[in-house]
């Protein structure tokens, strides 16, 4: 099946994207909104408006997270540096 392609789309500007790359990191829900130039319930309004996508963005950065973290755990195991 063709999958639609939104190319205005820009993850590096768009408010939930960016909240669930922060949120994925450990950020508060408050250091997240101070971020984005929002108030938190602004913030957590936003989340609940578009629920389904929001799930799915903070899943992805969760998992990015993840990876990127178990990838510098793994770089410094090689390189001999103890794993804190």
């Amino acid at each position: 099946p063709m999958v639609a392609i939104d190319l205005d789309y820009d993850p590096m500007t768009d408010p939930l994207s960016l909240a669930a790359e922060l949120r994925a990191e450990g950020a508060s829900w408050e250091h997240t909104a101070e971020q984005l130039g929002l108030e938190t319930i602004e913030l957590r309004r936003l989340t609940h408006t578009d629920r389904p996508r929001w799930k799915k963005l903070l899943r992805e950065a969760e998992r990015e997270a993840f990876r990127e973290t178990a990838n510098e755990s793994t770089l410094d195991s090689l390189r001999g540096r103890p794993i804190a």
